[in-house]
């Protein structure tokens, strides 16, 4: 204790000099921390992301595993027990990607006519009865004609009470090509009927009928 007195006065005489002291370092600087940054004790208990979130899920959820034989199963037990117009929009979805355009539109057409829906016969490859349903869909053309009748129909019908109206029958391809030929044979059927009429001198003309064929899906 003396020592350090002694030390003292000495240096403040000018007979001691000053000791350098080394500056002490500056203190660090901590990080600034995020706004965004999570508590860990919050980050444990937050809740996790929903499954249908996760990339794999939707993955999965837009391609269906199962085929064509099980979806026209599900379509027509959906019919059956009632519950068709109470599906999803994914079923609906997932429905219309397995069975495919034509198939979906064949199916509408049965249901416009209350007709049974169309199946597949599990012992057939996939492109065999794909190709037995085209088939069908020509020799049906009179199905198709009546299921654009009837979807008429309805339209005007929802449109008299304020109801939103249902999208057009979209024909397959070579099934607009059929009634586009037939309804072109009638036509002319027509006003050879008529011009007999005219010629025979008394008749009245036979109706021409003008009526428009549905747009077809397109080539495949």
């Amino acid at each position: 204790m003396l020592t350090s007195i002694v030390r003292g006065f000495l240096r403040f005489g000018g007979f001691m000099p000053e000791i350098p002291v080394a500056p002490r370092p500056a203190p660090a600087k901590r990080p600034a921390r995020s706004k965004k940054a999570v508590p860990a004790k919050q980050a444990a208990h937050a809740p996790a992301p929903p499954l249908e979130a996760a990339p794999v899920y939707k993955e999965l959820r837009r391609k269906p595993t199962y085929g064509l034989g099980t979806a026209c199963r599900m379509y027509a037990e959906y019919l059956i027990k009632g519950d068709f117009d109470r599906l999803d929009a994914r079923t609906l979805a997932d429905l219309a990607t397995v069975m495919g355009p034509e198939i979906t539109e064949w199916q509408r057409a049965l249901r416009l006519t209350r007709q049974g829906p169309w199946r597949t016969n599990g012992d057939l490859s996939e492109d065999i009865a794909r190709a037995g349903a085209r088939r069908l869909m020509i020799e049906r053309l009179e199905t198709w004609e009546q299921a654009l009748t009837a979807l008429d129909a309805r339209n005007r019908e929802a449109v008299d009470i304020g109801w939103p109206v249902e999208p057009p029958l979209k024909l397959p391809a070579e099934v607009a090509a059929a009634l586009e030929a037939r309804r072109k044979a009638a036509l002319e059927r027509a006003k050879q009927r008529a011009r007999r009429g005219a010629s025979e001198g008394g008749s009245a003309p036979v109706p021409v009928p003008t009526e428009e064929v549905a747009p077809p899906l397109g080539p495949r």
